[in-house]
């Protein structure tokens, strides 16, 4: 609805989630403390085809949850354009019944047809950091690990193309032998059951994961991928069309 919306957290002694609209035809601006004073982090945003906001974060220690779950992806709804938000409900906390250490760095989109995908890095306790993908496609939340290779596998994007499917670029160690070892950038596709086995797009980009973390957009069916490199002098933006 020509909004134009940014979602952003507070640190102090509470962490709040804070949308800011603004029209692009009149540069108002109201803000929301959306989620309270609980603890939340990690706001990624999303518009379902009926134009309702779908907000999506980490929240630490939900009601009713004593053990274990201390970190859930939950989820709220405006149908108003951010004016008023509906009551906070869980997506996961967990994987295969073992409960999430992290739920970190969420992207979210909207397939045409109305799915909605969600992916994160996260950890189980005593295992390695993997990427994980949740889904509403068949009716009900579904999480799915995309990979478990490697290591120290972070910051996922996502993207979807015409014909619904989900595609997610990260960076990881690809071997997982060497703690901070060199860190490459991967891809898999999800054909609405599985994740495809992963593909080493750029070997060794990096041995400082973060500043190298990748984005991905759809046109139509091809996939376009950046990814910032410093495997060379100097260091450079690479870009990738994957079709």
């Amino acid at each position: 609805n020509d909004n134009l919306i940014s979602l952003t957290t507070r640190w102090l002694d509470a962490q709040y989630v804070i949308a800011n609209f603004s029209k692009i035809d009149n540069p108002t601006t109201f803000i929301k403390n959306v989620t309270g004073n609980n603890l939340s982090i990690y706001p990624a945003v999303a518009t379902l085809p009926n134009g309702t906001l779908f907000l999506v974060y980490n929240k630490y220690n939900i009601t009713g949850c004593t053990t274990g779950c201390s970190q859930n992806l939950v989820y709220k709804t405006s149908v108003d354009n951010g004016q008023t938000w509906s009551s906070e409900l869980l997506i996961t906390n967990n994987y295969n019944g073992s409960f999430l250490e992290e739920l970190a760095e969420p992207d979210i989109k909207v397939a045409p047809n109305g799915d909605i995908h969600i992916v994160f890095h996260g950890y189980i306790k005593s295992q390695q950091q993997f990427i994980y993908h949740v889904t509403n496609s068949n009716g009900s939340w579904v999480t799915k690990r995309v990979s478990g290779i490697g290591r120290d596998n972070v910051y996922p994007r996502l993207a979807i193309t015409s014909d619904n499917k989900a595609h997610v670029v990260w960076i990881g160690d690809k071997d997982g032998s060497i703690l901070g070892g060199d860190q490459s950038i991967f891809y898999s596709k999800f054909d609405g059951s599985n994740w495809s086995p992963r593909i080493n797009l750029y070997n060794d980009a990096t041995n400082d994961p973060g500043w190298q973390n990748p984005k991905i957009i759809s046109d139509n069916l091809n996939l376009h991928i950046t990814f910032f490199a410093d495997d060379g002098n100097p260091r450079h933006m690479k870009h990738i069309m994957y079709d």
